[in-house]
C-alpha cells in the first residue's frame, strides 16, 4: 500500500469498500480515509478496481492463508507504530454483546493477524504480557474502554488498536463504526487532543478512571 501521508490538517472521513462475501456473513473490506464519501458510509461490493484512491486507503481487512482474520494498516496512517497482533474476545454486558482486541507485540503472528481466544491458549505467551486492549459495543460500534500499558503510550498503539477494532467491526458487518463517546479518562483525552481532526470523537462529557484490560 502507498506510502503517502493524507495531510491531518482537515476533517477526512472514514469509508468502507466491500469488496466481496466471505462465508460466515463476512466482508473482505477496504478502508479508505478521504473525503469522496460520508463518514462511516459502505459501498459496493461489485464496483470496478481502480475506483477509488489507493493513496487514501487506511486498512485492508480478510483472511490469511490459515484462515485467520488480518487487519493490515497502511504505514502513513500510524507511522512508527509497533508491530501488534491481537486477541479477540466476545463477551456480554447487560444482554448487550461486546467485543475486546488484546494486542502483544511477540513475532508468534504476522502484524495485525487477529486470533480467537481459544487459539491463544495454545500460544505461549501470557495474558500479563499484553500491550493493550479496547473493548467496544458489538451493536453500535461505541467504544466502551481502550488500555495501552503506560510504558508504550507514545507509539500509536491506542489508535492502532482503535483501527484494528474498526476493521473487525466492517468485517464482522455489525452496524455503526467505531466511536468515541463523552465519557473518557485523561489518558483517553490526551489521545483525542493529539488527532483534532478525528470525526468520531464526542465533546468530553465526564471523566472516568483508567481501568486495567480485559484480561486482567
Amino acid at each position: 500500500m502507498s506510502k503517502r501521508r493524507i495531510s491531518p490538517a482537515r476533517p477526512l472521513n472514514f469509508w468502507y469498500e466491500r469488496i466481496a462475501l466471505i462465508p460466515g456473513g463476512r466482508w473482505q473490506i477496504r478502508a479508505y480515509r478521504s473525503a469522496h464519501h460520508p463518514d462511516g458510509e459502505t459501498v459496493g461490493p461489485g464496483l470496478p478496481d481502480g475506483s477509488f484512491p489507493a493513496d487514501a486507503v487506511v486498512a485492508e481487512v480478510d483472511l490469511d492463508s490459515e484462515r485467520r482474520l488480518r487487519v493490515v494498516l497502511s504505514e502513513w496512517a500510524l507511522p512508527g507504530a509497533p508491530s501488534l497482533w491481537f486477541v479477540r474476545i466476545p463477551s456480554e454486558s447487560a444482554g448487550r454483546p461486546q467485543e475486546s482486541l488484546v494486542a502483544y507485540a511477540s513475532s508468534h503472528f504476522a502484524d495485525g493477524t487477529v486470533i480467537t481466544n481459544a487459539m491463544f491458549f495454545t500460544v505461549p505467551v501470557r495474558s500479563s504480557e499484553q500491550i493493550g486492549a479496547v473493548r467496544w459495543w458489538a451493536d453500535s460500534g461505541l467504544i466502551d474502554q481502550v488500555f495501552v500499558r503506560e510504558e508504550e503510550r507514545l507509539a500509536h498503539v491506542a489508535m492502532k488498536l482503535v483501527y484494528t477494532a474498526d476493521g473487525v467491526h466492517q468485517h464482522q458487518g455489525w452496524p455503526g463504526h467505531i466511536h468515541v463517546g463523552g465519557e473518557r479518562t485523561d489518558l483517553g483525552q490526551r489521545v483525542v487532543e493529539a488527532r483534532k481532526n478525528d470525526t468520531r470523537v464526542a465533546p468530553l462529557t465526564q471523566r472516568s478512571r483508567l481501568r486495567r484490560g480485559p484480561q486482567d
